[in-house]
C-alpha cells in the first residue's frame, strides 16, 4: 500500500482494456456536503475537483447531498439534488428516509451508470440499489466519541455509538463493488473498526491535488497582493475546530515573536473555534501579529501559499489525508506538521519538519526562520513529493474503475439483495439519538461552568 521509499502506491492499477470504451458515463456522486456549502473542507474540495475532471473528460455528473445548513454559498445548480434536513450534528433518521425516496426518483430520471458514495450518510442509497455498480470512498473510518457524565456512562455511550456506526458502515461496505480509502492510515483504521473488512477489500486512492492550480509563483508578487513586505509569514489553512490545533499555534506565538518580532501568523479558515482563538490571542497579547482571514475559495488559496515563508499543520487528530499539507508542498512552501498530521504518510522527515510537542514546534519555526538553505531544500523536496498526488492520475484511475465495473455487469448490490432494513433503521435511530445527547451536553456545559464560577 506504501512503497519502500514511503510513497503512495495507487491500487489496483487498472489497464486500458476498458478505458474510453464506453464513451460518456453517467455518474452520481453521493455525499453529505457539496461545493454549494459555504465552508469548504477537504472532501468538498475533492468533490468539486472530481466533478470538473469527469465533465472535462466528457462524462455526465449529478450530485446528491444534504441541504446546506448555512444557506448555501452558491446559486442553485441543476446538476445537484439537495436532500433535507441539513446535517449539522450528524445524520438524523429523517435524512435517511428522504435520501432513499429522493434516490428512487432520481434514478428514474438520471439513470446513472455508476454511483460513487463519499459519505457514510449515503448508506441508504447503497442498500436501495441492486443493479448499478456502487463505488465507495471512506474518507474517515473512526467515529467521534461522546463525553457525557461519569466515566462509566462515557464508556457505555461510546460503546453503543461505535456499534451503531459500525452496523451502518458494514452495510455500506457490503453493498460496495469497490472501496477506496485516501491513505494507508485510513485503511488500517477501517480494518480495526470493521473487522470483516480485509486489506484485499480496500484500495488506496489519494484525494488528489490540482497541480495546475497549486504550483509555485513569484513570492514577491503574491506578498504584494496580500500586503506583506518584510514580515516572516507563518501560514495555517484549515477549519477552525479544536481538533485541527490552531490554538496550539496561537499559544506558541509569544515565544516565536520574542525571537522573530517580524513574524505574522496568517490563519485561513473559519469555524466554531474562531471566537476563542481571537480571545486567546488577545489574552496573550499577540493579537497584533495574528491575521484571521476567514474562508478563502480554493482558487485564491495559492496566493496565500506562495506569499508565506512556512506552512504549519498543527492538527491534534489522526487525519485521513492532509490535503492542505500537500497543497502547501505543491506550491513549494516549507512545511512543519504535527506527528499526527504526518501519520497518513503525506509527509515524511525527508520533505517536511515533523514535531511531537509544542516546544518542538517553536524550535522548528525558529530554525526554519534562521536557515534559508533549509527552507530552499524543503521547498524543492516538498514540491517534487507532491507530484505523485496529481488529480490527473486520480481521475484516470477512477474512470478505469468505473468502466471496468460497468463492463463486468456484476455488482455486489445484486449479490446482497437481502439488506436487513429493520436493523439498519434501528442503528440509524440509535446513532441519531446519541448525537442529540451530544448536542444537549454541549449546550449545558457553558451553563454549568457559569454556575460553578
Amino acid at each position: 500500500m506504501i512503497r519502500g521509499d514511503g510513497s503512495f502506491e495507487f491500487g489496483p492499477q487498472w489497464s486500458d482494456d476498458h478505458y474510453g470504451r464506453f464513451g460518456q458515463l453517467k455518474i452520481l456522486l453521493v455525499s453529505s456536503a457539496t461545493p454549494e456549502h459555504r465552508i469548504e473542507g477537504g472532501i468538498v474540495s475533492h468533490l468539486a475537483l472530481l466533478e470538473r475532471d469527469l465533465t472535462t473528460r466528457g462524462h455526465r455528473v449529478h450530485r446528491l447531498a444534504a441541504v446546506p445548513s448555512d444557506g448555501g454559498g452558491r446559486p442553485p445548480n441543476p446538476d445537484v439534488t439537495l436532500v433535507p434536513p441539513p446535517l449539522d450534528d450528524g445524520v438524523p433518521l429523517e435524512y435517511h428516509r428522504n435520501l432513499r425516496s429522493v434516490y428512487r426518483q432520481l434514478r428514474s430520471v438520471f439513470s446513472p451508470d455508476v454511483v460513487h458514495i463519499h459519505s457514510q450518510s449515503g448508506t441508504a442509497v447503497a442498500m436501495e440499489e441492486r443493479r448499478i455498480p456502487i463505488v465507495t470512498t471512506i474518507h474517515a473510518a473512526e467515529p467521534s466519541t461522546v463525553a457525557v457524565g461519569g466515566r462509566r456512562l462515557v464508556d457505555w455511550v461510546t460503546k453503543v455509538e461505535r456499534s451503531a456506526r459500525r452496523g451502518q458502515m458494514s452495510r455500506l461496505l457490503s453493498c460496495s463493488d469497490r472501496i477506496f480509502v485516501p491513505s494507508p492510515k485510513t485503511a488500517r483504521d477501517l480494518e480495526r473498526f470493521c473487522p470483516r473488512v480485509t486489506p484485499s477489500d480496500l484500495h488506496i486512492m489519494p484525494v488528489g491535488v490540482d497541480l495546475e492550480l497549486f504550483r509555485p509563483a513569484a513570492k514577491n508578487a503574491s506578498r504584494a497582493v496580500l500586503g506583506y513586505r518584510e514580515e516572516f509569514v507563518i501560514l495555517h489553512v484549515g477549519r477552525l475546530v479544536a481538533k485541527k490545533g490552531a490554538d496550539e499555534l496561537v499559544r506558541a506565538a509569544p515565544e516565536i515573536l520574542a525571537e522573530i518580532p517580524e513574524a505574522v501568523f496568517v490563519i485561513v479558515g473559519t469555524g466554531p473555534a474562531l471566537a476563542s482563538l481571537k480571545s486567546e490571542a488577545t489574552r496573550l497579547g499577540v493579537d497584533h501579529a495574528l491575521r484571521f482571514v476567514g474562508a478563502v475559495p480554493n482558487y485564491d488559496l495559492p496566493e496565500f501559499y506562495n506569499a508565506a515563508d512556512v506552512f504549519i499543520n498543527p492538527t491534534r487528530e489522526n487525519e485521513t489525508f492532509g490535503l492542505t499539507t500537500v497543497e502547501a508542498m505543491a506550491c513549494g512552501l516549507p512545511v512543519i506538521v504535527s506527528r499526527l498530521g504526518a501519520a497518513t504518510g503525506v509527509a515524511t522527515p525527508e520533505q517536511a519538519m515533523i514535531y511531537a510537542s509544542p516546544e518542538e514546534l517553536v524550535s522548528l519555526v525558529k530554525r526554519t526562520h534562521a536557515d534559508s538553505e533549509l527552507r530552499r531544500e524543503l521547498s524543492e523536496k516538498g514540491q517534487q513529493w507532491a507530484q505523485q498526488f496529481s488529480f490527473e492520475t486520480v481521475g484516470s484511475q477512477l474512470i478505469r474503475c468505473y468502466e471496468k465495473l460497468v463492463a463486468s455487469g456484476k455488482t455486489q448490490s445484486a449479490a446482497h439483495a437481502h439488506r436487513g432494513w429493520g436493523s439498519f433503521w434501528a442503528a440509524a435511530l440509535t446513532d441519531g439519538s446519541i448525537r442529540r445527547l451530544r448536542r444537549m451536553h454541549q449546550r449545558m456545559r457553558p451553563r454549568t461552568r457559569g454556575r460553578a464560577g
